[in-house]
């Protein structure tokens, strides 16, 4: 047949099997990995008892907005053939790389999150949504995290971490900085912004009348020396995963947003 004949479901026919297959093989795979992570008695992201009962709900209802928008653009885009598998993939990601933790002694742990990446491919709504499905996976099924942090929990690294990366990406790459750098800039505020809002979630918490800046201080200077390796390797690693999806599937790149078609 002509090329200028070809039917119009070539090109989906084209990219079905490719998403089907990361769907099929890469979430499943990283789930995995992490159901298999030898696990600790001690909770990661945030134990319960550790966040005062008001707090804990106060955490529930600032997400609360957050989730519902996500949830509306995903139906919205609810004929997004690429949605569903890419979302399943990034929280299968997010799940497996937060479940790889070290103890912290505040009742919580620092571990590397995922979430920058995926906010880089999906966006932060998406992305949002990938971290939920984590984290609430994390709390019922492997004890990771307090169930009554849920909130909390997703609100430093699902939606802070996410809106950070989000922005930095995009910013970056308007004013024209190559894809690898961009990524891993994004990744790197990911984590700090993630780790910003859980240490003020912990100061909040710990702090006694008239000794929260230096409670706040104190919890950063706990989380920084474990923290600060782990998200400079994962800036490390999101920059090297942008730059093979960028070379190796342009158009895919180019279809998620992180690159001009033909370039990178």
């Amino acid at each position: 047949m002509p090329q200028g004949c070809r039917p119009a479901g070539a090109e989906i026919a084209r990219w079905d099997p490719d998403i089907r297959t990361v769907s099929r093989r890469a979430a499943p795979a990283l789930a995995a990995a992490a159901l298999a992570w030898p696990a600790s008695a001690r909770a990661m992201h945030l134990a319960d008892g550790v966040l005062p009962p008001a707090q804990a709900v106060l955490w529930f209802c600032a997400c609360a907005p957050f989730v519902a928008a996500a949830f509306a653009a995903w139906r919205r885009a609810g004929d997004d053939r690429l949605a569903r598998p890419l979302i399943a993939t990034a929280a299968a990601l997010v799940l497996a790389l937060s479940s790889v933790e070290i103890p912290l002694p505040l009742g919580t742990s620092a571990h590397a999150c995922g979430v920058g990446l995926a906010a880089i491919l999906l966006g932060a709504r998406r992305a949002i949504l990938a971290a939920l499905a984590a984290v609430v996976l994390q709390a019922f099924l492997l004890g990771h995290g307090g169930v009554t942090a849920i909130g909390a929990d997703l609100a430093s690294m699902g939606i802070a971490g996410a809106l950070a990366a989000h922005a930095a990406f995009r910013g970056l790459r308007a004013a024209r900085l190559p894809l690898a750098l961009a990524a891993a800039a994004s990744a790197l505020a990911a984590s700090v912004a993630t780790y910003a809002l859980a240490s003020l979630q912990l100061a909040l918490a710990l702090s006694a009348p008239g000794a929260f800046r230096t409670t706040l201080l104190g919890v950063a200077a706990t989380y920084a020396p474990a923290e600060l390796p782990m998200a400079a390797l994962e800036a490390a690693a999101t920059a090297a995963a942008g730059a093979f999806l960028a070379r190796r599937r342009p158009d895919l790149a180019a279809d998620l947003g992180l690159a001009p078609a033909g370039g990178p």
